[in-house]
């Protein structure tokens, strides 16, 4: 390196004599990615997107005539219920989401969201009973129903064990 140049290094500047800038920080890149993510999307679709998708996901999950299964019936039968209770409490967790951008919060929060869930799973037991090789079920109506009550039960209960450590850290 030329001593010319060692001085322009020295001093900050690039070749061109201009200063030379740090890379931005991490936080700053999170900053302005948070920045332009809200300019793109509405704050109603950044609230409601994530259950509008996940509709589509139950939807689509409902029009297949059959899913793969496991060869254990016990198996395929834990299995089957089981995504029952998690697909509709991810539901019920997206509709708690868009609701509280809503401005409800509380009791009548989760009350709305579980209501929300029940109906879309009604609904959706409706269409499974027109889809070939599928058909609705009021006991799989109850467990969709009760997966949603569970994941918002678990919502609460760490909301309430967030809010307590944070006021005692304080």
């Amino acid at each position: 390196m030329t001593p010319a140049r060692q001085r322009q290094v020295s001093r900050g500047q690039a070749r061109s004599g201009a200063p030379i800038r740090a890379a931005p920080t991490t936080e700053a890149l999170l900053r302005r990615t948070t920045i332009a993510a809200k300019m793109r999307f509405p704050a109603w679709a950044r609230a409601w997107g994530p259950a509008l998708l996940w509709m589509g996901f139950i939807f689509y999950l409902s029009t297949r005539e059959q899913l793969p299964q496991p060869p254990d019936p016990l198996i395929n039968t834990l299995v089957r219920k089981g995504g029952h209770m998690v697909v509709f409490g991810l539901l019920a967790l997206s509709y708690w989401r868009g609701l509280r951008h809503g401005g409800l919060s509380g009791t009548s929060l989760a009350l709305g969201a579980w209501l929300l869930t029940a109906l879309y799973a009604a609904s959706d037991e409706v269409h499974q009973g027109f889809t070939p090789g599928r058909h609705a079920t009021v006991m799989d109506w109850g467990i969709d129903v009760t997966g949603a009550m569970l994941a918002l039960l678990l919502l609460s209960q760490w909301r309430r064990k967030s809010a307590r450590r944070e006021s005692t850290a304080q």
